[in-house]
């Protein structure tokens, strides 16, 4: 208790507010984090912080429904887009480096198009640009309108500059997506990182 107390006290949060019996769910990380410049800038949508419904022994009031609407539910894999079941929908890949942007249409296990920035014609330094990601997916979403793919959802991986024009081309080009996931992998705390680089 005096070690939450004395952090409470670096936070620059009352006491007062541990002592009460009804506690309230509290969650300071602008001390922690150096998050203090952005705290003014959110929007907490939901909440309802009026002195007449917020007394000192109510807890807080979140609305559960905002913003869950595109989450996937239990209904999701059975949804049907074209007459075509959710799990069944092509996949396009993103894997996006700093060095290259590589995109894959696959349908199950065969694999129905792929580009590459190298593929449309960079080289070099410039297959690593945010417009050589974007050149390469509308070529691929040709390929995949071509083989009559209407409807796809998206992998993300990596967090390369070619992640978001990538994922424009396709929805501008033609392609309708109906879900985005980032798969990303990160560690937890695995591989010792290289040493820092000394100019």
């Amino acid at each position: 208790m005096l070690k939450i107390l004395s952090i409470a006290q670096r936070l620059c949060i009352s006491c007062d507010a541990f002592s009460a019996t009804p506690m309230r769910n509290l969650a300071v990380t602008s001390g922690l984090k150096g998050y203090g410049r952005f705290k003014d800038s959110v929007k907490q949508a939901g909440i309802d912080t009026s002195e007449d419904q917020l007394g000192d022994t109510q807890p807080l009031q979140y609305d559960k429904t905002y913003g869950t609407s595109s989450f996937p539910t239990a209904e999701t894999h059975s949804q049907v887009y074209d007459g075509i079941q959710f799990t069944d929908v092509p996949v396009v890949h993103i894997k996006s480096t700093s060095n290259n942007t590589i995109l894959t249409v696959a349908s199950g296990s065969n694999v129905l198009a792929l580009q590459s920035a190298g593929t449309v014609g960079f080289r070099n330094a410039r297959k690593g640009t945010n417009v050589a990601a974007q050149a390469a997916a509308i070529a691929l979403a040709s390929d995949a309108i071509r083989k009559e793919v209407k409807n796809v959802r998206v992998c993300l991986k990596g967090i390369g500059p070619g992640r978001l024009p990538a994922l424009k081309a396709l929805q501008m080009s033609g392609l309708n997506i109906i879900s985005i996931t980032d798969t990303t992998p990160l560690p937890f705390n695995g591989c010792r990182p290289k040493k820092m680089r000394r100019l």
